[in-house]
C-alpha cells in the first residue's frame, strides 16, 4: 500500500494486498480532487503494481461500483478487464462476494482484472 503527500497532506493512496498466493487485490485506490488529472494516481498505481509484481503476484483484481465511470475508465486504460461469464461465478465465490451485486439483471458492481508478467 502506497500513500501520495504534497506539502505534508494526503492527496492518494492504494491500499493493496496478497488475497492468495499469486493473486493480489486493490481494496482501495483513490485520489484528492484537486489532484485528479496530474498523474498521481497513475504514479501510485505504478508503484502498486510494481510491488505487486516484486511479490511474483500474476494477476491483480478489484471491484467497483458500476456507476463509477472515471474509476471504470481508469482501469480500462492501464488494461484491466472486465471479469465475464465463468470467470465473474469463480470470481464471486473465490472472493465471498454477493451474486447479486455483479449477477443481476442490473448489477451495482463490476470485477475488474489485469494479467501481470504476462500469466493469468
Amino acid at each position: 500500500s502506497f500513500v501520495a503527500f504534497s506539502n505534508e497532506k494526503i492527496i492518494g493512496f492504494s491500499i493493496a494486498y496478497l488475497f492468495k498466493p499469486f493473486w493480489g487485490h486493490i481494496s482501495r485506490f483513490a485520489v484528492s480532487p484537486n489532484h485528479v488529472g496530474k498523474k498521481v494516481g497513475l504514479k501510485l498505481f505504478e508503484k502498486q503494481l510494481d510491488e505487486m509484481r516484486n511479490q511474483r503476484v500474476n494477476k491483480i483484481t478489484v471491484d467497483l461500483i458500476k456507476e463509477n465511470e472515471k474509476a471504470l475508465r481508469f482501469y480500462e486504460r492501464n488494461k484491466f478487464e472486465t471479469l465475464k461469464g465463468k470467470e465473474l461465478e469463480s470470481y464471486i465465490l473465490e472472493r465471498e462476494r454477493e451474486k447479486s451485486e455483479y449477477l443481476s439483471n442490473q448489477p451495482s458492481h463490476i470485477a475488474m482484472q489485469k494479467s501481470l508478467n504476462g500469466i493469468n
